[in-house]
């Protein structure tokens, strides 16, 4: 059985080795407690950080420009502005997922609305109710 590495089509293995470079490069420049929770990605000049956490995206933006005087005594790596970014990729944010309609039975319908007829709490007997209509939407 081959490899996968071997099935990818020479200028995608190019591209990422070229990433895997940057990121171990990048991981050095990092302090130790942020290598592996970080993804790094250079574009003409401009370091995007991807991160996960709200709260290292903070400690790193505050630790910025000790990141950039550590990057700029590479001579391989060309950095001029880093960006901070929390949650994916934004190119996979693009790739928009229909959203799926809640399908509500006739059964459940019932069910909801005898429900929102015993309770004595207001704002669950309209949650109740705004629940039961999206069985009329079908």
């Amino acid at each position: 059985m081959k490899p996968i590495w071997s099935l990818l089509e020479p200028e995608l293995q190019k591209k990422l080795k070229k990433q895997q470079s940057l990121q171990e490069k990048m991981h050095f420049h990092l302090p130790a407690e942020y290598r592996g929770k970080v993804h790094c990605h250079l574009e003409t000049g401009y370091l995007k950080i991807f991160t996960f956490s709200s709260i290292l995206a903070s400690k790193l933006r505050y630790q910025q420009q000790q990141i950039l005087k550590s990057i700029d005594s590479d001579p391989q790596l060309s950095v001029q502005k880093i960006k901070i970014l929390v949650g994916k990729n934004p190119e996979y944010l693009t790739n928009k997922t229909e959203k799926t309609k809640l399908k509500v039975s006739q059964t459940a319908k019932k069910a909801l609305l005898q429900s929102a007829a015993m309770s004595n709490e207001p704002e669950l007997e309209a949650a109740l109710l705004r629940l039961a209509a999206l069985a009329d939407k079908d």
